[in-house]
């Protein structure tokens, strides 16, 4: 619950190295294995930072977007492979449990035939946004 005069901090982490590393390639490899299996990788409630936004916004709020910060880390195939095998996001959580069972093998299967070794790191930019969502007083500005 927010009091008037609130203020909520919402966050998103994002990987800012344009779809290059095992990360972002094991997760949009694992929605199209999802997708043909007849499943449907949804997050629960909203599926952008912008409807929650926006939802916010409905509710008086005024959002502050702050400049993003940005750092180099390092990825491997086998932890990516690790995150969706224990359903670390939330666009797994949805999924049925017979569909996401059955796209762990092909998911493995082609990470394992790429020839990537799963225990080199890859570097990666990673970056996390902050969104300051003030409300306002009743009755004042």
């Amino acid at each position: 619950m927010l009091a008037p005069g609130g203020v909520l901090l919402m966050g998103k982490r994002a990987s800012a190295s344009q779809g290059d590393g095992p990360w972002r390639q094991t997760r949009d490899r694992w929605r199209r294995v999802v997708a043909e299996l007849g499943g449907q990788p949804r997050r629960p409630g909203a599926q952008t930072h912008e409807e929650v936004l926006d939802a916010l916004a409905a509710l008086g709020g005024r959002a502050e977007e702050r400049s993003p910060v940005i750092w180099q880390t390092t990825e491997t195939w086998r932890e990516s492979l690790r995150h969706i095998e224990r359903r670390l996001f939330s666009d797994t959580w949805l999924v049925d449990d017979e569909v996401w069972q059955k796209s762990l093998g092909p998911l493995r299967a082609w990470v394992e035939a790429s020839g990537v070794d799963l225990d080199e790191p890859v570097p990666a930019t990673l970056s996390f946004e902050l969104v300051v969502v003030r409300f306002q007083i009743w009755g004042g500005t």
